[in-house]
């Protein structure tokens, strides 16, 4: 039988697993995620969005849902009901176009220095869903230093190479969404809401965000394979980063699974030297508009 590099390394290494990452369950979507090492916390909320086409299936109303850990590997599976639409429809009225019956099932994993996502979309109804795509988690830093009320210790890859995103334009200064393909700004449940994020003409070309405390070792990035944007915020409450991913169409009884990572580093470089072994890529497709 092969063993894979990461399965020797952890064989030969076993404490490096639970020794240095911590995570704590709530009965939602969120995690809290501790790393010894930099002495730092970070929230995830996994994935914060399920949407298609025809309307948002999860998004920032927390689902009732109960984690399961088998080892240094947790994971749900959650659908979304029509109880659950009426949920967000108390909380935000009807500025979402919303939809039900999509199953997520979302696969969290411990690895050395990083966290492994596996979340797999399921089709169970009789119908197509279209152009589905999911915000790959909110990612908030809870520990001060991290806090970058400015975006100016927060970068993602341009045509320019690593920028940091005080260098870059956006429409609120205190927060934007950046997309690979400028139509998803056109997307339904993005320009619903593009009074509360803004926009930007930046182009993201790879799928990693990364961001450096104000001193101190440590840095924190998120990338999810097949991403069609990024997203950041130096709200008081509320200083988080986004990757995302772009699932395509389900057809019934279909499955897509995606992947992505968290990966933590003494530097922003190092943290880009362990996505660079990801292969990760944007994708550069435009979301179809629903009429």
């Amino acid at each position: 039988m092969r063993v894979s590099a990461l399965g020797v390394l952890l064989l030969t290494f076993p404490s490096l697993l639970a020794a240095q990452i911590h995570i704590k369950t709530f009965p939602d979507y969120r995690l809290h995620i501790t790393n010894d090492k930099y002495d730092a916390v970070w929230q995830i909320r996994i994935p914060e969005v399920v949407a298609a086409q025809s309307g948002v299936f999860l998004t920032s109303v927390r689902p009732s849902l109960e984690w399961k850990q088998i080892g240094d590997t947790l994971s749900y599976s959650w659908t979304s009901t029509p109880e659950y639409s009426e949920k967000v429809r108390a909380s935000v009225g009807n500025r979402r176009q919303l939809d039900t019956g999509i199953q997520v099932n979302t696969t969290v994993r411990i690895l050395p220095n990083a966290v492994a996502f596996e979340i797999e979309l399921r089709n169970p109804t009789d119908r197509p869903m279209v152009d589905v795509w999911i915000d790959g988690g909110c990612l908030t830093h809870l520990t001060e230093r991290f806090f970058d009320n400015s975006h100016s210790r927060t970068y993602f890859f341009t045509k320019d190479g690593l920028t940091k995103l005080s260098d870059l334009d956006r429409t609120l200064q205190i927060r934007s969404k950046y997309f690979a393909n400028p139509a998803w700004f056109e997307e339904g449940s993005t320009k619903d809401y593009e009074f509360f994020w803004g926009r930007s003409s930046a182009i993201p070309v790879e799928a990693l965000i990364v961001s450096e405390p104000v001193s101190g070792l440590g840095a924190v990035g998120i990338a999810w394979e097949n991403c069609p944007g990024l997203r950041q915020s130096s709200d008081d409450a509320h200083r988080c980063m986004h990757s995302s991913s772009f699932f395509g169409n389900l057809a019934p009884g279909g499955t897509i699974t995606r992947h992505g990572m968290l990966l933590f580093g003494d530097t922003k470089e190092a943290v880009v030297a362990a996505y660079r072994k990801l292969s990760y890529r944007m994708y550069l497709g435009a979301p179809k508009i629903a009429p």
